[in-house]
């Protein structure tokens, strides 16, 4: 009987420490932004801490040389070709909201006025670099509390770590990607952008959804390209080390293996297509 006992809450003791393995993972892997196509991002509204319309998400800003998100430019609807738009750092911007179609932004509107502006259509200038440079510092200092005030945002990524720097390669925008051909090593084309795969944190690497060209047997599935497996040649094409019998030979994109980071780096995966 003694021994039956001993089992018993042994199986109990076991049970309970899986359960709680588990919820531990799956709590750390939901504290990540959901992974998203950029191009549903573009162009939703954005509302500060107090539900305060500020502009709308006009472009999003990508890191080239690191393959991440680099910031979200925020600002007034219009021809966005010579405007004035204020990056925001992408672990700011939360597109799971109350409100179809609108983006949070993890700051008061009195505080909007003091973030940075930058022309969008200049953004690997120096000025600019040195601006994103600084991006850190500035929202840092927009958070910083007056005498007998509360914090105006956050300043923490959803890890809970301090966020990271700005991106300082090469920096395009997520609208110029899209509707670009790549080309293979042997300098053919594999097929064409039509989207921009990403977790707004400004950590997790990003993907360029690639629909397959005439050289695939099957076009039932779209790819997901490691931003940091494209190279961009002197006449401005999109190059990746590949040809379609790697691609074809690809796994299958699975999300919650990307969110507990089960995703090789510069892995080139399959990803299903929805148009």
């Amino acid at each position: 009987m003694l021994v039956i006992v001993r089992k018993t809450w042994w199986v109990v003791c076991l049970c309970f420490s899986l359960h709680q393995s588990v919820a531990g993972e799956t709590t750390s892997s939901t504290n990540l932004p959901p992974l998203q196509r950029l191009n549903s991002v573009l162009r939703m509204s954005v509302e500060t801490r107090d539900g305060q319309n500020v502009g709308s998400v006009r472009n999003i800003v990508l890191d080239v040389d690191r393959g991440i998100v680099g910031c979200v430019l925020v600002g007034p609807d219009g021809l966005l070709k010579g405007r004035k738009v204020r990056p925001v750092p992408p672990h700011l911007i939360s597109t799971s909201t109350a409100k179809r179609g609108v983006a949070g932004l993890n700051i008061m509107p009195r505080d909007w006025n003091s973030a940075p502006v930058i022309n969008a259509s200049a953004l690997n200038t120096p000025a600019t670099a040195a601006t994103l440079a600084d991006l850190p510092r500035r929202f840092d200092a927009i958070s910083k509390p007056s005498e007998g005030s509360q914090p105006a945002m956050q300043t923490l990524a959803a890890t809970g770590r301090p966020a990271k720097s700005p991106p300082q390669g090469r920096l395009m925008l997520v609208t110029d990607l899209i509707g670009e051909s790549v080309y293979g090593t042997d300098q053919n084309k594999l097929g064409e952008v039509i989207d921009v795969l990403a977790a707004l944190d400004g950590e997790k690497s990003c993907f360029l959804l690639l629909s397959p060209g005439k050289r695939f047997k099957s076009n039932e599935h779209a790819y997901a390209i490691p931003l940091g497996r494209i190279a961009i040649d002197e006449s401005g094409r999109l190059q990746l080390d590949a040809e379609p019998a790697q691609l074809s030979s690809a796994r299958h994109f699975d999300p919650t293996v990307w969110r507990t980071g089960g995703v090789r780096k510069n892995e080139i995966l399959q990803y299903p297509r929805t148009n």
